[in-house]
């Protein structure tokens, strides 16, 4: 199926499996982002101690990207926690920058931002690998039954 404008919007029916996850996906984990950077300045609860949180994301999408393509659950699980990851470290970070609490302590340079970026992006990727596997170990129990 095409992804096709819907009265100038596009709309999730009109998507693949593949493109809706990322979508629900990256609104998830920066809604995530604002909620987290909220609660942090309302409550001064340090924003770090809130990673949990979009770390859960990242294995969540991996989990149900192994479910869109059988023959290659992993790659999908993997390049769609990447992606994930990276929005986390892009415009996740922004939305927390703007918030407060997403600032960081030090100058932030143009090669702390990169390694923050792969940092970020190669953790939503293998946390995703562990939603892959964690998903193939519930649907293996389910089939045997």
């Amino acid at each position: 199926m095409a992804f096709r404008p819907l009265n100038g919007m596009y709309h999730l029916s009109t998507m693949t499996p593949t493109k809706k996850l990322l979508v629900q996906g990256v609104s998830l984990v920066i809604i995530y982002d604002a909620v987290a950077s909220i609660i942090s300045k309302q409550f001064g609860i340090p924003y770090g101690d809130l990673t949990a949180g979009s770390l859960f994301i990242y294995a969540v999408v991996g989990f149900f990207a192994s479910r869109i393509n059988e023959k290659r659950s992993l790659v999908t699980a993997i390049l769609a926690g990447a992606f994930i990851g990276f929005t986390d470290a892009t415009l996740g970070w922004l939305v927390s920058y703007l918030i407060g609490p997403g600032r960081p302590a030090r100058p932030l340079t143009p090669l702390l931002w990169v390694f923050v970026a792969v940092t970020v992006t190669l953790s939503g990727a293998a946390l995703a690998a562990v939603g892959c596997g964690i998903e193939k170990l519930l649907s293996r129990r389910v089939l045997v039954r």
